[in-house]
This record gives structure tokens, C-alpha cells and sequence, in this order.
């Protein structure tokens, strides 16, 4: 059983950062895991903040991914 949280879609990486300090935050980039977690009752996030649509985050693993200098 699901229990009910906020979900959260931030556009850029200031605002994931500032919603992730909120406590009871947890980040989803795919989100398998953390359902799963949160199914089993392993976890109870009060936010899911979903960065997989964050284009700094797109940019640096695509840096990192390719040999570059990508600041982490």
C-alpha cells in the first residue's frame, strides 16, 4: 500500500537542492527502487522530488559519461 506524499517536478538543480533539504524528501530519478521501498514499507517519504527532467544533470552525466571535466 502506497501511502500518500508530495510529488514534486523541479526544472532546475537550485530547486531540487532546495526541495531535498525539506526533511522527509527523497530524490526519484527512474523511481523503481524507491517504489518498491516504499510498497514494502522500507520507506515513507513525506516528497518524492523526480530529477530526471533536471538539464544540469543531463549536461554533467553526459560529461562524465564522455571523458570530460564535468563539475560534480
Amino acid at each position: 500500500m502506497l501511502n500518500y506524499f508530495d510529488y514534486q517536478h523541479p526544472a532546475t538543480l537550485d530547486e531540487a537542492v532546495k526541495l531535498l533539504t525539506q526533511p522527509g524528501a527523497k530524490a526519484m530519478a527512474g523511481g523503481t527502487d524507491l517504489i518498491v521501498s516504499i510498497r514494502s514499507g522500507m520507506q515513507a517519504p513525506g516528497t518524492i522530488v523526480d530529477i530526471k527532467g533536471i538539464k544540469e544533470l543531463k549536461r554533467m552525466l553526459r560529461e562524465v559519461l564522455s571523458g570530460g571535466e564535468g563539475e560534480v
